[in-house]
């Protein structure tokens, strides 16, 4: 009887960042670094007794679960797995831990550093340029959770743009002012297009809200016939 030699698919999750290869160097030399920095300026023992006494608290607390949920053999060999399994969990995370706390440290002093030699001009800047970061970030989780609601959200700020740029303009398409039309066309048609876009790339995520008040929506016009009526409402509930 011959098999099939397709393997199984991978069902298992996949990271897009793993520790591995550059990024695992990079990490390594970036976390030395922060290290000898911070032992630098705080000293050894004022910069370990932090990190340490959380990493040992954990591994006690594994040792502590290991003992409870662990396999019902006898005591001894009990509190040796549990004893193996804690120090396992205190030597995994010790270095993990000192490594971000180290980094922490060390960005915090970068960024006071910076902070301090910059003109009003420049904390300005700064603080714009991080405010347009963290809000980038917010709006792309926003849009990989919900991307029908955040299309409708683009393309409404595309429309408002170009709503306000002509307002500004006052004149009646203004031939002369070559920025009118490229304002027009970049951040209002541009924006447009990118919002239904994403309307359309979001269909079939049911969990959307304006998906789902789009559904309730057109769930009501179809009183007269309850097959539809039900149909529309699944998947809204």
């Amino acid at each position: 009887m011959e098999h099939s030699q397709q393997s199984e698919p991978n069902t298992g999750k996949s990271w897009a960042i793993s520790l591995e290869g550059p990024v695992l160097v990079i990490f390594i030399i970036t976390s030395i670094a922060s290290i000898f920095y911070a032992t630098y300026k705080l000293g050894a023992v004022g910069f370990l007794t932090a990190p340490l006494i959380g990493t040992s608290v954990f591994g006690v607390a594994i040792f502590g679960l290991t003992i409870v949920y662990g396999t019902k053999n006898s005591w001894l060999p009990r509190i040796w797995n549990a004893a193996k399994a804690g120090l396992l969990a205190f030597i995994s995370t010790a270095f993990l831990l000192v490594s971000l706390t180290a980094i922490g440290m060390t960005l915090l002093d970068a960024l006071e550093y910076t902070w301090k030699h910059l003109s009003h001009g420049g904390k300005f800047s700064f603080v714009v340029a991080l405010s347009t970061f963290l809000t980038g970030v917010f709006f792309f989780v926003f849009r990989l959770k919900w991307r029908v609601t955040y299309g409708v959200s683009e393309a409404m700020a595309g429309i408002a743009i170009a709503t306000l740029r002509a307002h500004d303009q006052g004149d009646w398409w203004p031939s002369n002012d070559v920025n009118f039309y490229v304002i027009i066309l970049t951040a209002g048609v541009y924006l447009v297009v990118r919002g239904l876009d994403n309307i359309h790339q979001g269909l079939g995520q049911t969990n959307d809200p304006m998906l789902r008040l789009f559904k309730f929506l057109l769930a009501q016009v179809y009183t007269d016939d309850p097959e539809k009526v039900a149909k529309q409402y699944d998947g809204i509930k």
